[in-house]
């Protein structure tokens, strides 16, 4: 679900990704009393989905061990959840003689929705002499500028507790990269 900190970073995240993408199904997967906890009640109905998965991966754990040690992990309920999605999706897809195409946009689309949605990061990341196009070692360094009250006057948000945001997306990564190692990619 999300590493130690998982519903607190994880559910306010995607409530705040449902306000701004209309057409956007989510479906969080971990202990389901503290996902309902966290998400008290909101405006989404069938855009927001609760899949229940009862053991936890700490994060001192190798994701490798616990994918093949914990089969209701977060992290094996989604990966499943995941295969069948894409199994349905492409029996659909045969069954009606659609082949699919990959969504191509360019970076200047994507970081033109950022600026929509208020996310003030990157152009402080541009003001500070750094690579706005870049995530690590550039962007996050902007967003925990934040934390500084000077930075967070400038910030639609104000000040941010941003360590916590980009210890999670560098968990993430981490785990990406020991998943690709282990699948051998």
């Amino acid at each position: 679900m999300g590493g130690d900190f998982g519903a607190d970073v994880v559910v306010p995240a995607a409530l705040e990704y449902l306000k701004h993408d209309k057409e956007t199904c989510l479906i969080l997967v971990g202990h389901e009393e503290q996902l309902f906890e966290k998400l008290g009640s909101h405006p989404f109905g069938d855009r927001l989905r609760i899949h229940h998965a009862s053991e936890t991966v700490s994060m001192d754990e190798l994701p490798s061990r616990a994918l093949r040690n914990k089969k209701d992990s977060s992290m094996r309920v989604a990966i499943d959840e995941t295969e069948r999605r894409r199994e349905k999706q492409a029996a659909h897809n045969r069954e009606h003689g659609i082949t699919p195409r990959t969504i191509q946009k360019s970076i200047r689309d994507i970081r033109s929705t950022v600026f929509e949605t208020g996310y003030h990061d990157v152009p402080i990341a541009a003001e500070e002499g750094l690579d706005p196009e870049r995530w690590f070692g550039q962007v996050e360094t902007a967003m925990l500028l934040k934390r500084k009250p000077e930075y967070a006057r400038r910030s639609r948000f104000g000040y941010c507790r941003c360590a916590e945001p980009v210890k999670y997306v560098r968990e993430i990564r981490d785990r990406y990269q020991a998943y690709t190692r282990v699948a051998g990619h």
